[in-house]
Formats: C-alpha cells, sequence, structure tokens
C-alpha cells in the first residue's frame, strides 16, 4: 500500500486549501460572468429558436398555399368553360387561387427577411432600413394586386338582380284594342 506525502505550510493548510482561501473572490465573479454569459447566451439562442419557427412556418405557409394557387388556376385552364360555371365554379376557384397566390407571396415574403435576417442580421447596419424596405414591398404589392381582389369580392358576394326575358309594356300602351 503507497501512502501518501501531505504538505502543510506554517498554518498548516494544504495548498488546495490556501487557494481555495485567496481565491475566493475568483470564484464568486466566474459565477457571475457564468450566469451573465449563459443568460446572454439564453437570450441569443431563443432569438435564432424564434426565427428558425418563423423562418420553418412561413416557408411551409408558403409551399402549401403556392401549390393551391397552382392547382386551382389548373383547375380553371381544364375547365370547360360553360356559361353557368362563370358566376360559380370558375370565381370561386379564382377567389382560392387568388387568395392562396397572394398568401404565398406575404409568407415568402415573410420567409426570406426572416433568413435574411437570421443569417446577416450582425452586418446589417440598420434594423430600420430593413424593416422600411420590406414595407414599402407589402405596400407596392397591396396597391398593385389587391384591387382585383376586392373587385371580385365585391363581383362574387355583390347581388345583382337577374334579368327578366318577358317583355313588359306600360299599361297604356295596348297592342290591336
Amino acid at each position: 500500500m503507497r501512502e501518501r506525502l501531505i504538505l502543510l505550510n506554517k498554518e498548516g493548510k494544504t495548498p488546495e486549501e490556501v487557494f481555495t482561501e485567496s481565491h475566493e473572490d475568483l470564484v464568486t465573479k466566474g459565477g457571475e460572468w457564468l450566469t451573465s454569459t449563459s443568460n446572454a447566451y439564453s437570450v441569443v439562442a431563443g432569438l435564432f429558436v424564434t426565427a428558425s419557427k418563423i423562418l420553418a412556418s412561413s416557408t411551409y405557409v408558403s409551399f402549401c398555399t403556392s401549390l393551391i394557387a397552382v392547382v386551382m388556376f389548373l383547375a380553371i385552364l381544364t375547365s370547360g368553360y360553360r356559361k353557368r360555371d362563370f358566376r360559380g365554379a370558375l370565381l370561386g376557384k379564382l377567389l382560392v387561387g387568388l387568395t392562396a397566390f397572394y398568401v404565398s407571396i406575404a409568407s415568402t415574403l415573410i420567409s426570406f427577411s426572416t433568413g435574411h435576417f437570421f443569417i446577416f442580421g450582425n452586418e446589417l447596419k440598420s434594423e430600420a432600413s430593413y424593416l422600411v424596405t420590406c414595407v414599402l414591398l407589402i405596400i407596392f404589392f397591396a396597391f398593385a394586386q389587391l384591387p382585383l381582389f376586392f373587385h371580385l369580392l365585391w363581383a362574387t358576394f355583390n347581388k345583382v338582380p337577374k334579368r327578366n326575358h318577358r317583355l313588359s309594356f306600360p299599361c297604356w300602351f295596348s297592342m290591336g284594342d
């Protein structure tokens, strides 16, 4: 059996005890540093997770709605164009297709903006100019495309009186009396 030789100083303390006593404040400061560093990295990690969730969700929504839009527009292209379908089925397909198309564009903008900010966030000079660019793109898109959409909605849900194919004459006009 080996015996260990333990060296003690004049005060009867081991080197480990001397080190621990002389560096007590360093342990406290190190603990505070670890806490603050962990908090900072937790916030950054939370932002990354949030950005990743937004990126993943908006990409998924963009993909699904663009597929819906393609299917609706293909259904319009392959329809028989019967007269009765112009007021009902074709208009409904067009509205669903346009709605899906607009949601797809908006979610694609969100997806790319989130991805861009996620990747180049540290290198962006000003987040304000970045946000202004996104808002201007949305406003431009809204002014360019949404009037057609709202006109179609109005035309779909507005009651238009049906034509009466009978000829009606005023009571004062008589034929052959």
